[in-house]
């Protein structure tokens, strides 16, 4: 009997509700400015700039402000920035920016704060890779070695990423048509915190690495990665059309594939920043609806955003055939 009371009452608890009324409109706040930017990365340095709304504001496309003061130094030395385009709110110096060199930025507006935010470019990562084909016939796969020169810290925060140069060629002579892309490893000793991508305005290229700290070297030096390799993928029949879609026959598709280690290093801010990007969007938690959707990272003060520094080292290119 008392058992079957207990589940009386948690069904009763079950279909029972709480509320509380709010207004949208008590919800305050004020506009503030959103900053963008990774200095040291390309000869090409861009500022985005955005106007953050409060929650019950009326919508806006982050552009409508009036800027007043768009301060940018090198080593406190002034640097002018351009407009990108009059459409959007990026600026850009072509100011070469060196490893090592302190950034402050400030910017005022008439319908924000003032903000400022300071940033050091990090030290481009000196390093040397081996590679080598392990395993089968079958499935063997690729074990890169990267040896860091000089002393890591472990507080380092690093991004590694395998850029792919792909070439595929048909037999029939049809033009070959190459292309590249970039994928984060597995890692054999060390950990991958987390896998990200990463477009940089200003740069040509975007990066799929693995972010990992200086703490994860093996001796404080070397770290082991992998990429799965079955050469059965990389051979394979398409059938032919004519231009009415009748096949005309096959054509034998070979793949060629050329391989770079990219090591990133990031400064504090751009790694603080990634990270909450990571933890707001990347991973699985996030996807589920487990993570706040905000941006729990900023350097930017009275405002929002990261201004940061990041520096990339390659490898020299890997042709696979070497290695078979």
């Amino acid at each position: 009997m008392n058992k079957k009371f207990a589940l009386i009452l948690v069904a009763a608890l079950g279909l029972c509700s709480c509320e509380e009324r709010f207004e949208l409109n008590d919800v305050g706040g004020e506009p503030r400015m959103y900053v963008e930017c990774y200095a040291g990365l390309a000869d090409t340095t861009i500022v985005q700039l955005y106007k953050a709304m409060p929650v019950n504001a009326k919508a806006s496309d982050g552009r409508d402000f009036t800027l007043k003061r768009l301060d940018f130094k090198i080593n406190g030395t002034p640097v002018s920035l351009k407009s990108l385009s009059d459409s959007l709110s990026w600026f850009y110096t072509d100011s070469p920016i060196s490893a090592g060199s302190e950034l402050s930025l400030e910017v005022e507006t008439e319908e924000t704060a003032p903000i400022s935010a300071t940033a050091t470019v990090p030290t481009k990562p000196a390093f040397t890779t081996t590679a080598q084909m392990i395993g089968g016939p079958v499935m063997p796969y690729i074990q890169f070695t990267v040896n860091f020169q000089g002393e890591v810290a472990p507080t380092g925060r690093y991004g590694i990423g395998i850029k792919q140069y792909i070439k595929t060629h048909r037999d029939d002579g049809s033009e070959d048509i190459e292309y590249d892309m970039s994928a984060a490893p597995t890692m054999i000793n060390g950990d991958i915190a987390a896998e990200h991508s990463l477009t940089v305005m200003g740069y040509p290229e975007s990066f799929h690495f693995g972010m990992f700290s200086g703490e994860d070297l093996e001796d404080g030096k070397t770290i082991n990665a992998i990429m799965m390799y079955d050469p059965r993928e990389y051979t394979w029949e398409e059938i032919k059309y004519d231009d009415d879609g009748n096949e005309t026959g096959t054509v034998t598709v070979t793949l060629s594939l050329k391989l770079q280690i990219q090591i990133l290093r990031f400064s504090d801010e751009s790694y603080g920043y990634l990270n909450s990007l990571y933890n707001r969007q990347d991973n699985l938690l996030a996807m589920l609806g487990f993570c706040p959707p905000t941006v729990a990272y900023t350097n930017i003060s009275g405002g929002y955003g990261v201004l940061g520094g990041l520096s990339l080292a390659e490898s020299e290119i890997i042709d696979i055939a070497d290695l078979l």
